[in-house]
């Protein structure tokens, strides 16, 4: 994903909730998807693909008493637009009107398991699904999710600004003091804050596909110091694509090492899946996203 707000055409057109650019309520209806792109695979190689990801899903884990489902996939609503919908806490963020939506779907694992998953289809497109929070981490608090890789965006390079997309990320917003930021990355928030029309986080912590980078690399966004990249897992790594990986982060600790300081609180979590720079398409499943140990 490049976002360069120094485009002086830009232009907002603002939602119907005052304050607010670009942040819309998900309609989910079945499995609806959000945006447009390239045509589709086939109705036989999705159900491959489908019932392949269903079988292979792993049981979600006991979790801590001081955990925060964020997408729990264990109950399947009748209604997908009930209050059992994994996304129903969730809003839609598209950045510029003249960039395509990325699609996130709710997909069923059948009717007998009862597990749920969010997928991530990213056709030249870039958008994200937030939860908003509210949250304090600590030295024990941790994120927790899954995330299968169905289709890797191979033209994709993390260290290049004009190619840095991934199929998959889980972002952390964070609270901070932003006059002890430089000169030059108070101003790229300054934009931000007017392009989105709400305030921009003191730093953005991403867990992603890393591609040209080594696993667990952290890179620094080429547009902003506040924005920090951990690829915590490789395109590279052909065997860790195409089955469910499993992670586990230390949320204290990853922020230390990505910005040499103990993290503020906790503003928000989002799903993204991004093609905008490459011009491609890429696919990802996400699901059993949770935190541990934040305090409110």
């Amino acid at each position: 994903m490049s976002i360069d707000p120094t485009n002086n055409k830009v232009r907002l057109r603002p939602t119907a909730r005052a304050g607010v650019a670009f942040l819309l309520s998900v309609p989910l209806a079945g499995c609806a998807l959000l945006g447009g792109g390239e045509r589709p695979m086939s109705a036989e190689a999705n159900a491959q693909e489908q019932a392949q990801v269903c079988a292979q899903l792993p049981e979600a884990a006991a979790s801590a008493a001081t955990a925060t489902a964020l997408l729990k996939g264990e109950v399947v609503p009748v209604n997908p637009l009930s209050q059992n919908s994994p996304l129903r806490d969730w809003e839609h963020l598209s950045f510029f009107p003249f960039k395509l939506p990325t699609q996130y779907s709710v997909m069923q694992c059948g009717a007998d398991n009862k597990r749920q998953l969010v997928r991530v289809d990213a056709r030249s497109s870039a958008s994200s699904m937030i939860r908003p929070l509210n949250l304090q981490a600590g030295p024990d608090s941790r994120i927790r999710w899954k995330w299968w890789i169905a289709k890797p965006n191979t033209k994709a390079k993390t260290l290049d600004r004009s190619l840095e997309d991934s199929p998959i990320r889980v972002v952390l917003a964070f609270e901070g003091d932003r006059s002890r930021l430089s000169e030059q990355d108070q101003q790229f928030l300054q934009r931000m804050d007017m392009l989105t029309r709400k305030p921009a986080p003191y730093a953005t912590l991403m867990y992603s596909l890393g591609a040209g980078v080594a696993q667990y690399d952290v890179i620094t966004s080429a547009h902003t110091h506040t924005v920090k990249i951990k690829a915590v897992q490789t395109q590279q790594d052909r065997n860790g694509l195409g089955q469910w990986r499993l992670f586990d982060r230390n949320i204290e600790e990853d922020f230390v090492k990505a910005f040499g300081e103990k993290p503020g609180r906790l503003l928000s979590v989002a799903i993204m899946g991004d093609a905008d720079n490459t011009k491609a398409s890429s696919r990802a499943y996400i699901t059993d996203l949770e935190l541990i140990g934040l305090k409110e």
